[in-house]
C-alpha cells in the first residue's frame, strides 16, 4: 500500500474544476491500494457533507482555516511582515516576493505532517507551491499543474487597458517568473493537463513530466428532460476568475446585443460563484440572470438553449465546463480560445466563433435550427464518452505514482 500525502488547496469537491481530479483520485483509493492522508485549507462556512464525503476514502484529513485576503490594510502588512520573519527555510528574496502568499499555519502543518510520518509519496497542488518549499524534505514530490502559470499573467497583462491592474499583472507575471518557476526542478516530477502546457513551461519543469488531461463524471453530467428557459444562453464559471469575468464582458459588450436584436426575449444566463461588481451590475439589464454560487449547476445547464465559452484571453486552461456541457447533451459555441487542446472538430461537436459577429450568427443558428442543435448536441455527449471518464484520467495518475513506489 502506497503512504500518499496530498497537499491541496481546498477540500476536493466532484464538481470544482480546481479539486474534481483529486476527488475522484481519493474516490478511487482504495482501487489503486493508496493509504491517503489530505491536507488543505478550510474556507469560511465549508459545507460539512463536503468533508464527511471526502473522509469515507481517506485515512486521514487535516484541515487548516484558509486565511484572509491580505490587502493594503494594517492587517494584511502586518500578516506579510510575520510571514517575511518567521520563515526560515528560503532565501530572504524569495521570503521578501512570496511572503503575501505564505500561510504560517499551513506550513507548520505540511512540515510537521512529512517530519514525522513516514509517505511514500506526496502529491501537490501548484497553487500551494509556496506553503510546499522545504529543502531537507527527501520524500519524492510530485507538483500538479492546474494552468501554465506563466502565460495566462502575461495574457492578462498584455489585455488590460487599466493602467494599475495592467501594472499588477506585470509584477504577478515577475514574481511567478523569478520566485516560483524557478522551484519546479525541485520537484521529482510534474502533472499537466495538456501537452500546451508542457511546451509553455519546458524549461523549468523538471525531467519526468506526464499528461493527464481533466475527466467528467459523465454519470452526473448527462442530459435530462427539464423544461428548456427557451431561448437562453449560459456561461459558467468562477466570476472572480479575471479570464471568466472578461469573457462574460466581451460577450455583453459586443455579442450579446446583436443576438437580443433579432430575439428580444432571450434570457442569458451567468452562473458561477463569486460575481465581481462589474459583473452583478450587468443585472441592469433584465434578461441578464446572474445567480452567483448555486448549489447544483445542472438544473441551469439543462434549462440552457445554448452553452457559450467566449474566452478572449488565454488562460492556457482545459475548459472543463466546455466537456460538462458536452457531457449533458448541450450544443455549444466557443473561441477558440476556450476550447483548446481537447480534440474537438468544429461544426461536429462544438462550434466555434472569433469575432463577434460570426459568434452571434452561430448561436442565432442553434437557437433556430433544432435539428443541427440536436445534431451537434448528440456528438458532444459521445465524444465525451468516448474520451475524457474519470476512470481513464485516475488510472493515468495512478500510473505515474508506481513509478514512484
Amino acid at each position: 500500500m502506497l503512504k500518499l500525502l496530498i497537499i491541496w488547496r481546498e477540500l476536493p469537491n466532484p464538481h470544482d474544476s480546481s479539486t474534481s481530479r483529486i476527488y475522484h483520485l481519493i474516490k478511487n483509493a482504495k482501487k489503486y491500494d493508496l493509504d491517503i492522508t489530505l491536507l488543505t485549507f478550510r474556507k469560511k462556512n465549508e459545507i460539512d457533507n463536503i468533508k464527511d464525503d471526502v473522509l469515507r476514502y481517506c485515512n486521514s484529513i487535516k484541515l487548516v482555516d484558509k486565511p484572509q485576503e491580505i490587502g493594503g490594510s494594517v492587517v494584511g502588512f502586518f500578516s506579510i511582515f510575520k510571514n517575511f520573519f518567521y520563515v526560515k527555510d528560503i532565501s530572504f528574496l524569495d521570503r521578501f516576493a512570496i511572503s503575501s502568499s505564505i500561510s504560517l499555519d499551513m506550513r507548520k502543518n505540511i512540515k510537521k505532517l512529512i517530519t514525522t510520518k513516514n509517505f511514500d509519496l506526496i502529491y501537490i497542488d501548484g497553487f500551494m507551491l509556496h506553503n510546499s518549499l522545504f529543502y531537507n524534505n527527501k520524500t519524492p514530490m510530485i507538483l500538479d499543474f492546474l494552468d501554465p502559470v506563466l502565460y495566462p499573467r502575461y495574457q492578462l497583462f498584455k489585455y488590460e487597458k487599466n493602467l494599475k491592474r495592467k501594472l499588477r499583472e506585470l509584477l504577478l507575471y515577475y514574481r511567478s517568473k523569478f520566485f516560483e518557476v524557478t522551484y519546479y526542478k525541485n520537484f521529482d516530477a510534474c502533472i499537466l493537463v495538456a501537452q500546451f502546457h508542457e511546451d509553455l513551461l519546458n524549461k523549468y519543469l523538471p525531467e519526468k513530466r506526464f499528461i493527464v488531461p481533466y475527466g467528467v463524471d459523465t454519470d452526473y453530467f448527462k442530459p435530462e428532460n427539464n423544461d428548456e428557459s427557451f431561448p437562453s444562453i449560459i456561461f459558467t464559471g468562477r466570476m472572480d476568475y479575471l479570464h471568466n469575468v472578461n469573457a462574460t464582458l466581451y460577450f455583453c459588450n459586443e455579442i450579446y446585443p446583436i443576438i437580443k436584436s433579432e430575439i428580444p426575449k432571450i434570457k442569458f444566463y451567468i452562473v458561477g460563484k463569486y460575481p465581481t461588481k462589474e459583473i452583478i451590475r450587468l443585472k441592469s439589464d433584465k434578461s441578464i440572470i446572474v445567480t452567483g454560487s448555486v448549489k447544483d449547476i445542472r438544473p441551469y445547464i439543462s434549462k440552457s438553449t445554448v452553452v457559450i465559452a467566449p474566452m478572449i484571453t488565454d488562460d492556457g486552461g482545459f475548459k472543463l465546463k466546455i466537456l460538462e456541457a458536452m457531457a449533458m447533451g448541450k450544443p455549444i459555441v466557443s473561441t477558440t480560445i476556450g476550447a483548446r487542446e481537447m480534440n474537438l472538430s468544429e461544426g461536429k461537436n462544438i462550434v466555434i466563433a472569433d469575432n463577434p459577429k460570426e459568434f452571434a450568427k452561430k448561436v442565432l443558428t442553434l437557437i433556430n435550427d433544432e435539428q443541427l442543435a440536436s445534431n451537434l448536441s448528440n456528438n458532444a455527449r459521445k465524444f465525451v464518452e468516448e474520451n475524457y471518464s474519470w476512470p481513464r484520467a485516475t488510472d493515468q495518475i495512478n500510473k505515474v505514482f508506481n513509478e514512484f513506489s
